[in-house]
């Protein structure tokens, strides 16, 4: 099931280096304010800093794609730029990929100031550190560019290659130009905001929610929309956890309905990629 369009959703990222304030699983509420006049601080998607190079890592499920496609679509409507985006999940093969930051690379002077977003680092059909070395060798050749050149990388926090991420510092030494953030998890307010569209009494669900343990899967959108879609239609949520958890894996294994559509899905079944011993 998806959740609702157009939920009043803020998503936060936090610095890599930053600790910031959890409850069981879900980012406190207000923690942007809690935070304010640290850096690093939970920092809303609209307000990540306008560096070289930011890496926006998350786990599976979190809505990495979504927030960063989310953000692309309002940053043109406030009439800036539209980024350029490279969905690498679409990428099977080396000259593709090196064509494709080419083309986009070549658009770049020193009056138009480009912004490339690739995302999906980690689902990209070249071997990700095979792809990783790709990007960073293609942009550091074109050293003339990069000075109007703003890159955007997307990928699982698990899969994030720190090779890739030193070839970029080295290819923007400048302090600080180079940074990393991990998408937060939901609050309980947007849990919360996102009962109330469908109806659903967030106190119950919460209860539900908190007798099960099932706040891992809570607290990220693509495994929150099966558990409220379980509970719309029972009016409560499956009594063996075991079914709750296997479900809730399966769906974070899922393709996106969107790349298999268009033919760019994996061989694997998500019950082949939770038991690879199967596969």
């Amino acid at each position: 099931m998806s959740l609702p369009p157009n939920l009043p959703w803020v998503r936060f990222w936090a610095h890599r280096n930053n600790i910031y304030a959890e409850a069981d699983g879900f980012l406190i509420s207000g923690t942007g304010r809690l935070y304010d006049r640290l850096p690093g601080y939970p920092t809303p998607t609209a307000e990540l800093p306008d560096v070289a190079v930011l890496g926006l890592l998350g786990k599976s499920g979190m809505g990495k794609t979504y927030e960063i496609r989310k953000w692309i679509d309002e940053h043109q409507l406030r009439g800036a730029a539209k980024p350029e985006l490279i969905d690498l999940a679409t990428i099977d093969n080396s000259p593709t990929l090196i064509q494709k930051i080419d083309d986009v690379i070549d658009s770049v002077s020193s009056e138009n100031r480009v912004t490339l977003v690739l995302d999906s680092l980690d689902e990209c059909r070249i071997e990700v550190s095979a792809a990783a070395d790709l990007i960073a060798q293609t942009i550091g050749e074109r050293s003339d560019a990069n000075e109007h050149l703003r890159l955007i990388v997307c990928c699982r926090d698990t899969q994030w290659p720190t090779t890739f991420e030193n070839r970029l510092r080295e290819i923007w030494p400048q302090s600080d130009e180079v940074q990393i953030w991990s998408l937060c998890a939901l609050t309980i307010e947007d849990v919360n905001s996102a009962c109330v569209a469908l109806s659903i009494d967030p106190e119950a669900f919460a209860q539900r929610i908190q007798e099960r343990n099932l706040e891992p899967f809570a607290c990220r959108p693509k495994t929150l929309g099966y558990l409220l879609s379980s509970f719309q239609e029972r009016g409560t949520l499956p009594e063996s956890r075991w079914d709750v958890y296997e479900k809730g894996l399966g769906i974070l294994c899922e393709e996106p309905r969107e790349r298999e559509e268009r033919g760019h899905g994996g061989e694997l079944s998500s019950g082949q990629r939770i038991y690879p011993s199967i596969a």
